[in-house]
């Protein structure tokens, strides 16, 4: 999966990782948030954040247990960071999110990206500077204390460089999974 606090660069890389011809899974969060938007919903981070988290738990699980277990799926962001924003928004995490991390079984490896200089915010993200580098923080060390490998992804010259890295790292997985 692809990690990080707001505005490093991780649906840059995950659609790279696309275009390269991996699976990947968009961010439940995002989808939710533009969604609600369009429909003027509010199941929103902004007007009720621990039922925003618990929406992004109910699609980030659907895409995960309706991915395909025979080839590598690439996430944009996966149920570690809903317990992580859980822990950042000092909610509960939702129901069964605990229970389901325990498994841990499809996760490989976390790629954990660095945030890029030029933050921005936009309709679905709203945090400023101070509270992306806090997320950021929480989120690291959610990964860490998760057992997973974590792989430090930092800005490098451009978004390709950022894939090929993140890429070089999944082939020595895949080639790891083999043996």
């Amino acid at each position: 999966m692809v990690s990080g606090g707001p505005c490093c660069g991780k649906t840059t890389i995950v659609d790279g990782l696309s275009l390269r011809g991996y699976y990947v899974l968009p961010e439940a969060a995002r989808i939710i948030i533009e969604g609600e938007l369009e429909a003027c919903g509010e199941l929103l981070p902004w007007i009720d954040y621990a039922r925003f988290q618990n929406g992004v738990y109910q699609l980030q699980k659907l895409y995960e247990d309706r991915a395909t277990k025979n080839k590598p799926v690439i996430l944009d962001r996966s149920l570690w960071d809903i317990a992580a924003y859980s822990v950042a928004g000092r909610v509960n995490p939702p129901e069964g999110l605990l229970r389901d991390l325990e498994k841990n079984e499809n996760y490989r490896a976390a790629f954990m990206l660095d945030p890029i200089p030029d933050y921005k915010n936009d309709h679905a993200r709203r945090e400023n500077r101070k509270q992306a580098e806090d997320l950021q923080k929480v989120i690291l060390e959610t990964y860490i204390d998760s057992g997973l490998e974590v792989v430090n992804v930092p800005v490098l010259e451009g978004p390709k460089e950022r894939v090929g890295l993140v890429e070089k790292y999944i082939s020595k997985f895949l080639e790891g999974s083999k043996s």
